[in-house]
Parts: C-alpha cells; structure tokens; sequence
C-alpha cells in the first residue's frame, strides 16, 4: 500500500480502479490533472506518444470510474497493490518528475 499512495503523493497519480459511478470526479470536457489518467479531452503531452509507439494503450475505467477516462495498461500498481510495479505510463510520469527536480 505504501507504494500506491508514494504514486499518489510524489508523482500525482490518479487511482486507475472503478468505485462505483454514482459520485464523477472526472468529466469529459475536462482532462484531469493526472498524468497516468485521461478522459481524452486534451490528451498530448501525456502518454500518447507511448501509444502511437505500440507500447501502451487507452483502457477505458479508471479514476473511479467504469466509462469515460482511461488509463494506459490493464494493471499498474495504481490499479492494485497485488500488482507488483508501475506500468510504463506511471513510470514516464514519475521520470518526468524526477528529471525535473534533479536536472
């Protein structure tokens, strides 16, 4: 659990499981602020260059929601902690961030 919430509190990523659609954080006509999640509104800069290379995708349900944001992979550490790493779009995020800070 520790490194799920280390993916929450230093890299800013979002939660990629569903948990019930009655209570929307995201909205289509709005991207969220995450870098590992998208409702596709304004997705450049985030991972589709990953996608356009084959090596990630757009997987419909996260962000507590079932319908309407996607994540790049099937499952992450970000998706549940049975999951033993990130998957590549996290670890872009979390890159990105790290070279910020130290370059």
């Amino acid at each position: 659990m520790v490194v799920h919430e280390f993916g929450h509190s230093f890299g800013g990523l979002g939660d990629e499981y569903p948990y019930g659609d009655d209570d929307p954080m995201y909205f289509p006509d709005t991207e969220p602020w995450e870098p590992n999640l998208t409702t596709k509104h304004d997705f450049s800069g985030k991972w589709e260059a990953l996608v356009s290379e084959g090596r990630a995708g757009l997987i419909e349900g996260g962000g507590y929601l079932s319908k309407g944001v996607w994540r790049g992979f099937e499952n992450c550490r970000m998706r549940t902690n049975e999951e033993p790493e990130f998957c590549l779009v996290c670890r872009q995020a979390l890159t990105r961030l790290i070279d910020f800070y130290t370059r």
